[in-house]
């Protein structure tokens, strides 16, 4: 699995720091880290570009071409982050010209990729036969495995571990004790969630689990953004923090069986 990265926000920093596993990426920890990163490897032989478009644009493009390389080397997937819209609008071009076989364009912005922009560049992709998607934010990316029609797409999430967030957890006498990432939200963030949840109670009497889950969330942190995007009608941080909420509540459900998730929300000392 071959990736280019072409940017201009550095949320693609992040990521790029997530699928390489710098050594400085994750210190949340300090002197306690216990190394649960390793098992994720690095992934930097797997980059075949990663290239920032720097300068001050002007407030409209009318040739894209004139802010791109000729020719990006040769990948599985392209993901252009929190590009000017105008040249969003020219990836598609880009992408044939360069033998690209799918391009995944995060939105943890809504003003990186407008709804109509999306359908635009979507169809002329599909015109291409060039596999898409448009997470919004990107840890909602989650290809099924039957989808043939992305199976490319499918391919990037299950080689880098990275899309909508997988966990499994240990837990012993209504403890979170330690945990693994299946899969990661693509800045990384699982790895942290779980350090920051370990030795928790899972319906506690003071604080609850959401709660919990939420200021880990956060402190990571996650880097989506705070506005309204009229096509999720919430913030894309909001919707990546019940995404990680999710994580969590699949992984303890794996363990115990089926609960009432609405226990996960509030203190069990808590009436009302």
């Amino acid at each position: 699995m071959k990736l280019q990265i072409l940017y201009q926000d550095e949320f693609a920093e992040r990521v790029a720091g997530h699928l390489i596993n710098d050594i400085h990426f994750c210190e949340a920890c300090g002197t306690g880290c216990n190394n649960c990163r390793i098992p994720f490897g690095c992934h930097a032989g797997a980059i075949r570009g990663f290239r920032e478009i720097t300068g001050n644009l002007p407030l409209m493009i009318d040739d894209p071409s004139n802010f791109f390389p000729r020719k990006l080397n040769e990948a599985d997937v392209l993901l252009p982050v929190g590009l000017h819209p105008d040249l969003l609008s020219g990836i598609p071009d880009l992408a044939r010209h360069s033998n690209i076989a799918s391009v995944i364009v995060p939105v943890e912005d809504k003003n990186w990729v407008p709804g109509g922009l999306e359908r635009q560049v979507a169809d002329e992709l599909e015109d291409h036969g060039i596999q898409h998607a448009f997470p919004r934010p990107f840890c909602t990316l989650d290809v099924p495995r039957d989808d043939d029609a992305r199976n490319i797409i499918r391919q990037f999430m299950d080689g880098f571990k990275v899309g909508k967030a997988e966990i499994d957890l240990e837990i012993r006498n209504g403890k979170i004790k330690s945990g693994h990432v299946i899969r990661s939200q693509p800045c990384g963030a699982a790895y942290y969630i779980i350090q920051q949840i370990r030795e928790e109670k899972i319906f506690d009497e003071v604080i609850s689990l959401d709660e919990k889950i939420s200021m880990a969330h956060h402190s990571f942190p996650c880097s989506a953004s705070m506005e309204t995007d009229p096509m999720l009608g919430d913030s894309p941080l909001h919707v990546a923090g019940y995404l990680a909420r999710e994580a969590v509540h699949d992984a303890i459900e794996g363990k115990i069986g089926k609960v009432d998730r609405g226990l996960f929300h509030r203190a069990t000392g808590v009436t009302g």
